[in-house]
């Protein structure tokens, strides 16, 4: 099995264009579908 190094986290969803937007979003219940 090889060693996998995670060294960043990336989103782009219909609720945010970044992880922080995105998360900030999932949390108060923001919906991405109209």
């Amino acid at each position: 099995m090889r060693r996998v190094v995670v060294t960043g986290l990336g989103a782009t969803t219909p609720i945010g264009g970044d992880v922080k937007t995105s998360w900030s979003a999932l949390l108060a219940g923001t919906s991405g579908v109209r």
